[in-house]
């Protein structure tokens, strides 16, 4: 029963998590991170997902500072860390099926090339 209710308070921590403010700054560092990627030429465009996603775990690991006394230290950053590369994930799909298709079709309406290259 007591992994049970670890598993509980993993699961309430990761929704309470989702939406707090550091959740929003994760997610902004994550696109920032992306941008200054894509510039490095030598860092291969199928990295950057990875990358993103590894970001996003690493900075929400850092930005979160809240402690349950149910869990242990290394539970919730455990938890902070999935919680972050979850974010990160959503940052790329964000990026990939959202804002890079909006900012193809206006860069070929007002001629140019689209970046689009896959990632």
């Amino acid at each position: 029963m007591n992994e049970i209710s670890q598993i509980s308070g993993l699961f309430s921590q990761f929704i309470g998590t989702l939406f707090e403010d550091k959740t929003l700054l994760v997610l902004l560092l994550c696109f920032v991170v992306g941008a200054v990627v894509k510039t490095i030429s030598q860092i291969p465009n199928e990295a950057i997902p990875c990358i993103v996603v590894l970001s996003g775990a690493l900075s929400m690991v850092v930005i979160d500072n809240h402690h349950t006394p149910e869990l242990s230290l290394g539970a919730e950053k455990f938890a902070a860390g999935a919680v972050g590369a979850i974010i990160g994930f959503l940052a790329w799909l964000v990026h990939r099926y959202f804002w890079k298709p909006i900012l193809n079709k206006i860069i070929a309406r007002f001629g140019g090339q689209n970046g689009d290259d896959g990632n």
